[in-house]
């Protein structure tokens, strides 16, 4: 809009003062409305009556306003265009029909509505068609594919080909050289005798191996490649194409379709483009949408890819992926299968990456290569693997000093868990046979699930010794190894939360594990608990520190009411938490929200209530019970796992006892606490109440004991 010229028209005072005023003019080919807020001016609305663009200003600042929002505030077009005539007050008659007439008569708010939409829509329109004019200009400086050559490489890298049996001809076919010879020639590789269905075996002429099909006259693969082709000095393009072998006994051949394409530019930056499976035309805007663009309807996907060796180094130089450019030629010309888009997008930013994957390549550490990229994070661009990818020499890099390990790792061709029980082996100078390595890697068995299982003994366990023992115990769990180490784990961590000794091998290392298990655990509820106590102390420990933070005084009164409301009878004990952590593991083992929720830690800071630990005896450390009692042992509430009631008959005798016993304890103070306690607690009651919250309610009343 002209702001310049439109100051020309003069800002008049309106007779009207209060409410919302608005007075019209007609200014060349503009219609001018001044808004007024109770005498006061508010801004002025300006219309381009041609284009139909219009903004509003409000002193000095122009916004992008419909009359709508100006009026109303709103933004949703069917709740505000029939408000507009109904809400903007005309300062008079000849302003009314000065506004109307200057869009075509009739209703004003659904003309100026309806105009407003259309100058949005024309915008809209003509963006879109400006976007997709230059991605049509983009995707037009974009060099031809090497189809042949790719559809040659293709067919050349798949490791399996099939030979099929012509039942009429009684004929089999190479599909490498073509030629034809009878089954009985065919050499089965290996086997004995006459090859069979799915027999690996040998073409007689040039050797080639491949799987025999005599079921089947077809066979389809499926993969994808990836091409990067230089466009000019600011541009270039990774192109990922679909692939599919048709395998036939007439012929062998590939069909490309290709899906994505990145553009490249320098020195930063890129643009991802998919295909929307050839032109077509918006319904609604009528534009055609050219057949590459930003948007995915066709949900084209990235995965496992080769890559074209050709045109690498021109493509990514001076782009955000010239480091990798050794790495992408020596992966491409050994025909690396892995993926290559989550190497660009942690190249970009980790530098060390290319040369890191060049020197795995070159080392011929080829699983540990791929298992690399699967450490390549593609969403947060950054690498979450073991390798330190800015080391300077390659015990820098696998973070190991013995380089006769890294050679082991080479030897077995082995990946990130056999380079994992390499770096334990020498930090801990724990030596491991190569059988138990195998083994180890056979059964998936990683070090962090050994430290997890082995967590709660202070004794050092060789590998030799984890794997032998693992190896005869999984007799009695039909051969699973996973399992039968869970088993030991969870036998261990019940050992300690009984308090049962582990410093010798026959107690941490059974004789017979499944019936010893079998026979600690024996509630599993128990065992649920026990565990997540142990589990993510770091975690649990911030949320004590929240807590710590936000009441700082709480831990402080546990201390001093710890031996007061402590207690322990003939088959249970009360205990009263050390700290805040014991508070927030005690709720997150039971899954109540003893330890999450605020407003129990403030109860503990103004002494209306205070939290107790009901445990059996000779399962201290196991929880059980959550008590939540007032300061003269009036009873709120008790949870046990996900607020159930286990025993709750014989613990609400133990808890009778208990209050008998406190009650002798209790000074004048505690019962002024109490008193003030009670008045709080029907407060809350009467809340609840009002709220309608009956199940609350109901469980409240459940749990309520009165202190005798």
């Amino acid at each position: 809009m002209k702001w310049k010229s439109l100051e020309a028209v003069e800002i008049i005072s309106p007779k009207k003062k209060k409410g919302l005023i608005a007075k019209a003019h007609k200014y060349k080919n503009c219609l001018v409305i001044d808004v007024y807020r109770d005498g006061g001016h508010y801004g002025r609305y300006a219309m381009d009556l041609d284009t139909g663009e219009y903004e509003f200003r409000k002193g000095k600042v122009t916004h992008k306003w419909k009359m709508a929002t100006v009026i109303e505030g709103k933004s949703d077009y069917w709740q505000y265009k029939p408000n507009v005539s109904n809400q903007l007050v005309w300062d008079t008659e000849k302003d009314r029909i000065t506004a109307t007439k200057s869009l075509g008569g009739g209703d004003f708010g659904y003309k100026i509505c309806s105009k407003e939409e259309d100058w949005l829509r024309n915008k809209r329109e003509r963006s879109l068609e400006l976007k997709y004019d230059r991605i049509r200009e983009l995707m037009g400086r974009i060099p031809p594919e090497p189809e042949d050559g790719m559809k040659e490489k293709i067919l050349d890298d798949q490791e399996i080909i099939f030979f099929f049996l012509d039942k009429t001809k009684k004929l089999c076919k190479c599909p490498i050289c073509r030629e034809e010879f009878p089954r009985k020639d065919l050499i089965n590789v290996y086997g004995e005798g006459k090859a069979k269905h799915n027999d690996w075996v040998e073409c007689p002429n040039c050797s080639r191996e491949g799987l025999l099909k005599i079921r089947r006259n077809h066979m389809e693969q499926y993969g994808q490649i990836l091409l990067l082709q230089n466009i000019d000095k600011e541009v270039s393009v990774a192109r990922r194409f679909k692939w599919t072998v048709y395998s036939r006994y007439e012929y062998r051949t590939c069909v490309l379709g290709e899906t994505i394409r990145i553009m490249m530019y320098r020195p930063h930056g890129y643009k991802i483009y998919y295909s929307q499976d050839g032109e077509h035309r918006n319904w609604y805007t009528k534009l055609c949408i050219p057949e590459w663009n930003d948007s995915n309807p066709c949900n084209q996907r990235v995965a496992e890819c080769s890559l074209y060796p050709e045109g690498i180094s021109e493509a990514l130089k001076g782009t955000d992926y010239e480091s990798l450019i050794r790495a992408f030629e020596a992966m491409a010309n050994e025909g690396i299968v892995i993926d290559y888009n989550a190497a660009m997008a942690v190249g970009a930013k980790e530098r060390g990456l290319g040369n890191t994957l060049e020197y795995l390549l070159k080392g011929q550490f080829t699983q540990l290569l791929k298992d690399t990229i699967k450490n390549c994070w593609t969403y947060r661009e950054m690498y979450i693997g073991r390798l330190d990818l800015d080391g300077k020499t390659i015990e820098e890099v696998f973070r190991i000093k013995d380089r006769q390990k890294i050679n082991r790792i080479r030897q077995m061709n082995g990946g990130e868990m056999v380079m994992e029980w390499m770096k334990y082996s020498d930090e801990q100078n724990d030596r491991i046979s190569q059988d138990t390595l195998q083994w180890l890697t056979d059964h998936h068995i990683t070090v962090t699930e050994m430290g997890k299982a082995l967590l709660p003994i202070t004794q050092k366990v060789s590998a030799e010794k984890f794997r032998n023992y693992l190896e005869k115990q999984s007799r009695h769990y039909a051969g699973n190894v996973k399992d039968t180490l869970e088993h030991w784990g969870d036998y261990l961590s019940m050992m300690v939360a009984t308090d049962q000794k582990l410093d010798d091998e026959l107690f941490y290392k059974p004789k017979n594990l499944k019936a010893r298990h079998d026979a600690l655990v024996n509630n599993r509820q128990k065992l649920e608990a026990v565990k997540r106590m142990n589990e993510d102390p770091e975690e649990r420990e911030e949320e004590a520190k929240a807590m710590r933070d936000k009441f700082p005084e709480a831990e402080v009164i546990l201390q001093d009411v710890r031996e007061k409301y402590s207690y322990q009878g003939e088959e249970y004990i009360i205990r009263i938490p050390k700290d805040l952590v014991e508070i927030v593991e005690e709720g997150y083992a039971l899954h109540h929200c003893g330890g999450s929720s605020d407003r129990y830690f403030n109860r503990i800071c103004n002494r209306e209530t205070y939290i107790g630990f009901c445990r059996k005896v000779g399962e201290e450390n196991i929880p059980f019970y959550t008590i939540e009692f007032e300061p003269d042992g009036t009873i709120r509430q008790n949870r046990s796992y996900y607020d159930e009631e286990p025993d709750i008959d014989t613990i609400r005798g133990f808890l009778k006892e208990w209050q008998r016993e406190i009650k002798k304890r209790l000074n004048r103070k505690d019962l002024e606490y109490a008193r003030k306690s009670a008045v709080l607690r029907e407060q809350n009651l009467q809340e609840l109440e009002a709220k309608r919250n009956t199940f609350v309610l109901e469980k409240l009343k459940e749990d309520f004991m009165a202190a005798g």
